[in-house]
C-alpha cells in the first residue's frame, strides 16, 4: 500500500476501580495483540511505553523491518495521572508513504475527535506527525479543562483568605477572632494544601509536554529538511542522465514516477510548515497557562506568609497582654506584702491599746460600782 494510513482504534476499558495502567489493559486477547503488532508493524518497545504511566513520551527510531524495507516507528504517551490518557504507536514508511498506527485509550468521543481531524486536514497525502499533533491537541484539551478548575478553586480560596477568611483581625487592642475558627480553619488549611499540591502537579505536567512538543518541532524540522533536499536532488539528476533516443516510454514513465514523488515530498513539505505551525501554538498556549499557574501558586504562597504573619501579630499582642497581666498581678503582690508587713508591724500594739482600754473601763465600772454601795 501507498501513501495513505491505517488506524486502530483501542478502546478505554471501563472499571469500577480506576487505575493508573488502564491502558495497558488492552481490549483484546494476546492473540489478538501480536496479530496486530505483526501485521502494523508494531515495535516490541511499545510495551515499555505502555507502562510508562505517570511520564509524558515522545520518542521516535528509525528501524530496518524484517525484509529490509526502512521504516520510522514514533511513540506518544500522555500521563496517566489522571482520567482520559492516550497512547499512539505509528510506523512510517518513508519509501511508501504510509503509516500503520494504533492508538491507545480510546472513547467514543476520541474516535470523533480524532476521525473530524483526519478527514479536515488538507494535505494530499499522510504526514507521519499527523497523528502526534493530533494527541498534543486533544491532551491540550484535557490537560487546560483540568488546569482552569484547579485555577478557579486555588484562585478564590486566595480570595477568602485575603477578605473575610483570615485567621483573626487585630483592632485598637482588642483580638476579634472570625466565625468558623473552632476547628474549621484547619479544615481550610487542608484544602489549601491539596489545591496548591494539585495545581502543582498539573504545571509541572504541563511543563513535561511542552518539552514532547519541542522535541516534535524539531522533527517537523528535521523531516522537512530532508524532504526538500530529497525532492530538489532529484529532478536535476533525472533530466540529466535519461537519453532521450533510448526506451523514451519507459524513461517517460520513469520521469513521471520520480516527479509525482517529488510532488508527494513537496506536499508534505508544505504539510510540516502548518503542523510546525500549529505545534508552536500548542507550545505557546502551554506557556501561557505554565505562568498562569506559576501566578497563582506563587500568591497563594504569598498569601500563607501574610496570614502566617497575622497570627504572629496576634501572638506578638497575645504576649504582649499576658506580660501586662503578669505586671499587674506582680504589683498587686507587693502591694498585699506591704499590707501584710503593716499588719505584722502594729497588731501587737493594737492588740495592747485594745487591752489597755478594755482593762480600764473594767476598773472604772468597777469603782463606781463599789462607790454606790
Amino acid at each position: 500500500m501507498r501513501n495513505g494510513l491505517r488506524l486502530v482504534y483501542g478502546q478505554r476499558l471501563e472499571r469500577e476501580n480506576p487505575s493508573t495502567l488502564r491502558l495497558a489493559q488492552l481490549p483484546f486477547s494476546k492473540v489478538s495483540f501480536l496479530a496486530i503488532c505483526e501485521h502494523l508493524s508494531i515495535h516490541r518497545s511499545i510495551v515499555r511505553v505502555l507502562l510508562r504511566s505517570t511520564v509524558e513520551v515522545f520518542e521516535y527510531q528509525a528501524t530496518t523491518s524484517k525484509g529490509g524495507e526502512k521504516r520510522t516507528v514514533y511513540y506518544c504517551r500522555t500521563s496517566g495521572a489522571c482520567e482520559g490518557d492516550l497512547c499512539l504507536s505509528a510506523t512510517y514508511f518513508p519509501d511508501r508513504f504510509f503509516t500503520d498506527a494504533v492508538l491507545y485509550g480510546c472513547t467514543d468521543g476520541t474516535v470523533r475527535s480524532v476521525q473530524e481531524r483526519l478527514v479536515g486536514s488538507e494535505s494530499k497525502t499522510f504526514h507521519p506527525m499527523l497523528l502526534p499533533t493530533i494527541v498534543a491537541e486533544l491532551e491540550r484539551e484535557r490537560q487546560i479543562g483540568h488546569v482552569r478548575k484547579a485555577t478557579e478553586h486555588l484562585s478564590d480560596r486566595i480570595d477568602e483568605m485575603m477578605d473575610s477568611q483570615t485567621p483573626a483581625v487585630v483592632k485598637e487592642g482588642s483580638l476579634e477572632v472570625p466565625s468558623g475558627s473552632d476547628g474549621s480553619i484547619t479544615d481550610k488549611d487542608e484544602d489549601s494544601t491539596t489545591l496548591w499540591l494539585e495545581l502543582s502537579m498539573f504545571r509541572n505536567g504541563m511543563e513535561n509536554w511542552r518539552d514532547q512538543l519541542v522535541k516534535m518541532i524539531e522533527h517537523v524540522d528535521e523531516l522537512s529538511r530532508t524532504w526538500l533536499e530529497t525532492s530538489e536532488n532529484q529532478r536535476p539528476a533525472t533530466r540529466e542522465t535519461n537519453p532521450r533516443n533510448l526506451q523514451p516510454a519507459e524513461d517517460k514513465d520513469k520521469e513521471e514516477g520520480i516527479d509525482d514523488q517529488a510532488a508527494l515530498k513537496s506536499d508534505l513539505h508544505d504539510t510540516g510548515v502548518r503542523i510546525k505551525a500549529r505545534l508552536q501554538q500548542l507550545k505557546s498556549d502551554y506557556d501561557f497557562h505554565i505562568r498562569d499557574c506559576t501566578t497563582l501558586i506563587d500568591a497563594m504562597s504569598l498569601a500563607t506568609q501574610l496570614a502566617r504573619q497575622q497570627w504572629n501579630r496576634i501572638g506578638h499582642s497575645d504576649a504582649q497582654t499576658n506580660l501586662g497581666i503578669a505586671k499587674t498581678a506582680r504589683e498587686e503582690g507587693t502591694q498585699m506584702r506591704f499590707i501584710a508587713f503593716l499588719g505584722m508591724l502594729f497588731l501587737p500594739g493594737t492588740f495592747a491599746a485594745v487591752s489597755l482600754i478594755f482593762i480600764t473601763l473594767l476598773l472604772f465600772f468597777f469603782f463606781i460600782s463599789s462607790s454606790t454601795f
